[in-house]
C-alpha cells in the first residue's frame, strides 16, 4: 500500500453530499473535515500545551491567535494530505489556511468553553 492509499484508508467517512459544491468546498468537505476528525486528539493536545504556556488570565482566543500555534495546527492537517490533495492545497494555500484555521476553531468550541468557564 502506498502513502496516498494509506492516508485515505484511515480517514473516517463523513456523510456529506458534495455533488454541487465548488472545488474548494469539496476539498473542505471530502478532505479537511475527515482529517480534522482523524487528528482531533492531536489537535487538542497541541492546543492544550500551547494554552498551558500562557498565564491563566489570558483568554483562549488570544492563545489561538498565536501564529506559531496556527502553523502547528495547519501542519497537523497538511501532513495528512495525499500528493494530489497537497498540490491542490499549495495552489490555494492563501484562501484555504484561514478556512482550515476557522474549521479547527469551530471544532474546538467545547474545549474553548470549558477553558473559559474554568478560568472564571
Amino acid at each position: 500500500m502506498n502513502r496516498n492509499d494509506a492516508l485515505t484508508a484511515i480517514r473516517p467517512v463523513l456523510p456529506f453530499d458534495t455533488n454541487d459544491n465548488l472545488e474548494s468546498e469539496t476539498f473542505q468537505t471530502d478532505v479537511v473535515r475527515p482529517v480534522l476528525e482523524l487528528q482531533y486528539d492531536a489537535i487538542v493536545l497541541v492546543v492544550e500545551a500551547a494554552r498551558d504556556r500562557y498565564p491563566a488570565e489570558v483568554e483562549f482566543r488570544e492563545v489561538f491567535d498565536n501564529r506559531t500555534l496556527q502553523d502547528q495546527l495547519l501542519g497537523i492537517v497538511i501532513g495528512m494530505l495525499t500528493e494530489d490533495e497537497l498540490l491542490f492545497y499549495l495552489a490555494n494555500q492563501s484562501s484555504l489556511n484561514p478556512i482550515i484555521i476557522g474549521m479547527i476553531l469551530r471544532q474546538l468550541e467545547d474545549l474553548i468553553e470549558s477553558t473559559s468557564s474554568s478560568s472564571s
